[in-house]
């Protein structure tokens, strides 16, 4: 068989390595004990760069609609001032923003960020802001 790049088949009894059949790459070393390591709750990013400013934009545009639609759901169903229905709208966002990150500790391919927290609340304020515009 020709692999390009690394293959590694698993058809030889359990040892320490797994040998590499392909063209390129290296042996795979195979630890007698594994260790999840532990997740991250609400860590702060230890660098700044594109991707975090990336995600920065992504989060707050992501609820500055949910923002809007709170509260001017809020208004319109529970007949409050404006400034109380930005007040909960924030505090809802923040809620709903938390209960994701939180959640985002049990899942291998994502991160618990107080940045994502951050950002979000701020979509959400935002989106509130707009509604008191629209008035």
């Amino acid at each position: 068989m020709n692999h390009r790049g690394a293959a590694y088949q698993f058809v030889t009894p359990a040892g320490d390595f797994v040998s590499n059949v392909g063209e390129t790459g290296p042996d795979l070393s195979i630890p007698k004990t594994f260790r999840l390591s532990k997740p991250k709750v609400l860590e702060w990013t230890d660098h700044l760069d594109r991707s975090v400013a990336v995600d920065a934009v992504v989060n707050i545009a992501g609820f500055v609609p949910f923002g809007l639609g709170t509260c001017l759901c809020l208004r319109f169903w529970t007949g409050w001032s404006i400034s109380r229905c930005v007040e909960m709208t924030t505090v809802i966002g923040g809620c709903a923003s938390m209960v994701i990150e939180l959640l985002q500790v049990f899942l291998p391919t994502r991160d618990s960020s107080i940045a994502d927290l951050m950002t979000n609340i701020l979509g959400t304020a935002i989106g509130a802001g707009v509604a008191v515009i629209g008035k």
